[in-house]
């Protein structure tokens, strides 16, 4: 985090939760699942009247076993609005397999398999220009289109400035 937190003229306290425990925060319902990255990483799970928020970033899923993928599934299961590390396309995820991010095709799978409704990938890698990411999203696209033609599923790709709403 680069910024010190004395620039943000606010309390700021950190509270510890711990994987697989839901803690309410006020009118939210919050759940961590950590996450396969180098050093620790968490998805969290955000539940407040009946809308569900997954933000999952830093996540490797390199083990594609059923058995793996469920845990997954489950945690982002029906989530109106999945935010999903897609730092890397196809041949990075192999390249760099140990670095501890994923793939749009990988948010696609698990987002169609927990019956998500608005896929947004982010985390892009930092040396993408507009292009790459225009690029990017229309190859996640035509993926989707043929995995699944008639899924429901939205999908953006994040920019700076996203706003949505549940």
């Amino acid at each position: 985090f680069p910024v010190p937190f004395e620039i943000m003229s606010a309390t700021i306290r950190f509270q510890k939760l711990a994987a697989g425990q839901t803690r309410r925060l006020g009118g939210f319902r919050v759940q961590p699942l950590q996450l396969v990255h180098p050093g620790d990483a968490y998805a969290y799970r955000i539940e407040c009247d009946n809308k569900v928020f997954v933000y999952a970033s830093d996540g490797s899923y390199n083990d594609p076993t059923p058995e793996t993928m469920q845990k997954y599934h489950d945690f982002y299961r029906d989530a109106d609005i999945l935010i999903f590390d897609a730092h890397f396309d196809l041949i990075e995820s192999f390249e760099k397999s140990d670095w501890g991010h994923s793939t749009s095709f990988i948010g696609v799978d698990i987002a169609l398999h927990a019956g998500v409704k608005s896929l947004v990938l982010f985390h892009h890698d930092p040396l993408s220009d507009d292009g790459r990411l225009a690029r990017f999203h229309e190859t996640t696209r035509k993926y989707l289109n043929h995995v699944a033609p008639q899924a429901p599923l939205e999908l953006t790709v994040a920019y700076e400035g996203l706003k949505m709403s549940i």
